[in-house]
């Protein structure tokens, strides 16, 4: 198949879990004999295309119109989309393609009477984060208008794909769609090898370092774990905090949460350690060097980050909401903590700190989940025997239109 996939951002340029999900899947895809095309916006001033690991990477500057982009953000980069579409349909054919719900950057394409089949894969909507990111606050003319974009472009679609079943039933009730159209495929990554596997780790409880790899924000939960600091180094006072991830201003009084730390608990400082954004090349020396990982999310449609920590062997601890529940398997290679509960937090790291055998088995249970049920290759299949079940039906409803 000729497959061109649209995200966010494409390695080794910042695109977050949509660009970390595309570029999984775009080499496996390319792996299993397909040829992909990636479309996606570039953080630098010159617009190109690159190869990497076989799939041909367009990087296109985000256009908007200046006057308009508050009040209809997204609408002119969704024209970009489109037309980069034909562009390479023209030059090398395409059989399908795949839009992430993220501002629904597909709409434009998807409004074309005469257009290839087309899917949009449904991560956390836009309302979704504006609910946990902005409570209380009243959307603007621009956050509504994303919101109808998005919605629309799930309307359109000829398929849609979904990671968890959780979030397949919440997307159909909140679109008003039947939910056996929505095709749930679990994401998938590749994991590490060689140097990369996590074998070396001691499980001794005597300075256990946590690590969080994530955005800092609110629907992250990082004032849950941020508040839980405290009352684990009052239990454990060798423990060591590593946060990794962009440090955004939704702390207490807009602060960051390192600014929040500082100020709220100035004695922990010695334990807490901000790293900020790291590139993914550099990510698996946190993991292999982390004994907990701990993100309790508010809400996550599905949570790749606690794929990647399984991977390496780590106990994982998430919240208890969105399609977490469906990747850790709560006593069984982790713990689920009540939202928003920092007394919940501390308690089951403490927990896992005190009791290294149960560390040891969470992370032989998770690495084993991890290998059977959330390799990229497994998600690779499903998502092309899902990407023929589309084509041959938009082959069978033009065939029907035709005649």
């Amino acid at each position: 198949m000729k497959i061109c996939l649209v995200t966010t951002g494409y390695q080794p340029e910042v695109g977050g879990g949509i660009g970390t999900y595309a570029s999984n899947l775009a080499t496996a895809l390319v792996a299993a004999g397909h040829s992909v095309h990636i479309i996606a916006k570039t953080s630098g001033l010159q617009e190109r295309t690159d190869t990497i690991d076989g799939v041909r990477v367009h990087r296109l500057k985000h256009r908007h119109l200046p006057c308009l982009e508050p009040h209809i953000p997204g609408l002119r980069w969704s024209a970009s989309v489109s037309r980069k579409i034909e562009e390479i349909d023209r030059s090398d054919g395409i059989d399908i393609i795949e839009f992430p719900n993220w501002e629904g950057p597909g709409l434009w394409y998807l409004l074309k009477q005469r257009r290839r089949p087309a899917i949009v894969k449904v991560h956390t909507p836009y309302f979704e984060t504006l609910k946990l990111d902005k409570p209380g606050t009243l959307p603007t003319m621009g956050d509504r208008f994303v919101c109808w974009q998005e919605k629309q472009s799930c309307l359109l679609a000829d398929g849609i794909s979904s990671s968890t079943e959780h979030h397949r039933q919440y997307m159909a009730r909140s679109y008003d769609i039947d939910p056996r159209r929505i095709e749930v495929i679990p994401l998938g990554i590749r994991g590490p090898t060689g140097g990369d596997a996590p074998y070396h780790r001691s499980y001794d409880n005597t300075a256990c370092r946590i690590l969080y790899l994530s955005r800092l924000e609110s629907r992250k939960g990082t004032l849950a774990l941020i508040d839980a600091i405290p009352l684990v180094l009052e239990r454990h006072p060798r423990t060591e905090f590593v946060f990794v991830g962009e440090d955004r201003p939704h702390a207490p009084g807009d602060r960051k949460f390192s600014e929040y730390l500082r100020e709220r608990f100035p004695a922990c400082l010695a334990n807490v350690r901000f790293v900020g954004y790291v590139p993914d090349s550099e990510v698996s020396s946190y993991y292999r060097n982390a004994d907990l990982f701990v993100v309790p999310s508010i809400y996550e449609s599905f949570g790749l980050v606690f794929v990647e920590a399984m991977f390496y062997g780590l106990p994982v601890v998430g919240g208890r909401a969105g399609g977490i529940p469906e990747v850790i398997d709560d006593n069984r290679n982790g713990f689920l903590v009540e939202l928003n509960s920092c007394n919940d937090v501390a308690n089951k790291i403490i927990r896992l700190i005190d009791d290294p055998p149960l560390r040891r088995l969470f992370g032989t249970n998770g690495l084993l989940a991890a290998q059977g049920r959330f390799h990229v290759e497994i998600m690779a299949r499903k998502t092309e025997t899902f990407y023929r079940k589309i084509i041959e039906r938009a082959t069978e409803a033009q065939t029907s239109g035709d005649t």
